[in-house]
């Protein structure tokens, strides 16, 4: 008796062409030509890769602001690489995009205060191309014992000539104390936890 194929039993279904030699992981990309090719990219039939091109932190035990509502900008050590790379950073914390592409920005830092009383409001923001950018991060201090670690990531296709800075502000809101600090372990063979941290990293093919 013939059978629909729509009336197969799933136990009778053959896997997709080619499935007994794909890797694991990879995905069938139709070539809009009647076939296509099992891969690692779900946008293009060429791998993807991910390049690190810059990792830098702050060397600085603190990095405070002088007075409520005066923002300080967060700097990640020294300058790293030129113009002539892809991506590159200023002693001041500014990341210059130079050529366009797809980026993964990784930020981390660590929010606190010292020997003071009452509650710290301190605030944290991007800047892309000196404009605030996303959203602002609050951090609510209240004690020499708080400690708070940030970090954050994205993925931002971004044109060549694209800064990127980060900006720390204590709100007038509360006390005038606290800011980012780096963490100093003393127990042998660990490294200290800087101040603040970026890493950035591009999606090639």
């Amino acid at each position: 008796m013939a059978i629909q194929h729509a009336d197969i039993p799933n136990a009778g279904i053959h896997e997709p062409k080619g499935a007994s030699g794909a890797l694991v992981g990879q995905v069938y990309i139709a070539d809009g030509a009647g076939s296509g090719v099992w891969t690692n990219s779900l946008t293009n039939p060429s791998e993807l890769k991910i390049d690190r091109l810059l990792d830098a932190i702050s060397l600085a035990a603190a990095q405070q602001p002088s007075a409520v509502d005066t923002p300080i900008q967060i700097e990640f050590g020294a300058a790293q690489l030129t113009a002539a790379d892809p991506v590159s950073i200023s002693a001041l914390g500014v990341i210059s995009i130079n050529e366009t592409g797809t980026y993964r920005i990784k930020v981390s830092f660590a929010v606190g205060r010292t020997g003071s009383t009452g509650v710290s409001e301190i605030y944290a923001r991007a800047l892309v191309n000196g404009t605030p950018a996303g959203q602002t991060v609050h951090f609510k201090i209240g004690s020499s014992d708080s400690y708070i670690a940030y970090s954050d990531e994205a993925w931002l296709t971004l044109p060549a000539g694209t800064t990127i800075s980060y900006q720390l502000i204590r709100d007038s809101t509360g006390n005038n104390s606290g800011g980012i600090f780096s963490g100093n372990p003393a127990t042998a063979g660990w490294a200290d936890n800087p101040s603040a941290a970026i890493r950035v990293e591009r999606w090639t093919t």
